[in-house]
């Protein structure tokens, strides 16, 4: 009986926390004028190591993070958390003179210095450009976004490894043209792992 009450309030808990990590996942994304956004979270479980985020950059760009750090669970969803916080921190990289570059290297450095036996996280990071219909991007061990045209699959590939492996692993940005009626899919590893 002792150990069914402390199961059930583990799993109230459980159930918390996964409710608090949920507000930190976006409900809406910003409005930008010539682009459509449509979102969607399922976790496996009640608390993980995925996220995604948007930052609104003026009236005419968007950032969109996505990333998945390595396992489940509770130590995944600190680890996220830690992760959404410093990306958060490190987005107005502009303002401060960097580029996406810089921005991704700096966060790399950060992760390394917090990532032990093992861990990385994996990141996608892409800013899309309605005025100059473009996307930059890099792409860091993430799975690839796919740009679909006219019934052609474009994986966006261009980046790195992972983060947090290697404090000066060497990362490279893409840019690519988009045109009107292109969709952009963003996802983690949950999408291609799930049966069925």
């Amino acid at each position: 009986y002792a150990r069914a009450i402390e199961g059930a309030r583990m799993a109230e808990q459980m159930r918390l926390a996964g409710l608090i990590q949920r507000k930190m996942i976006p409900v809406t994304a910003p409005h930008i004028p010539g682009i459509d956004i449509a979102t969607t979270y399922i976790p496996c479980f009640d608390v993980g190591g995925d996220f995604y985020d948007f930052q609104k950059i003026g009236r005419h760009r968007i950032a969109i993070a996505i990333a998945d750090v390595m396992g489940k669970g509770i130590p995944a969803a600190l680890m996220m958390s830690g992760f959404r916080s410093a990306v958060r921190a490190y987005s107005d990289f502009e303002q401060n003179g960097m580029n996406i570059l810089d921005f991704i290297n700096k966060i790399n450095r950060m992760i390394c210095s917090e990532c032990t036996n093992g861990e990385f996280i994996t990141f996608f990071y892409a800013v899309i450009d309605t005025r100059e219909k473009t996307i930059v991007y890099c792409n860091c061990g993430h799975e690839p976004t796919i740009l679909l045209r006219r019934g052609h699959v474009i994986d966006l590939e261009k980046g790195g490894m992972v983060l947090g492996v290697d404090p000066n692993a060497e990362y490279e940005i893409g840019t690519f043209p988009l045109e009107a009626g292109d969709c952009l899919l963003f996802y983690t590893d949950g999408l291609i792992d799930a049966a069925n």
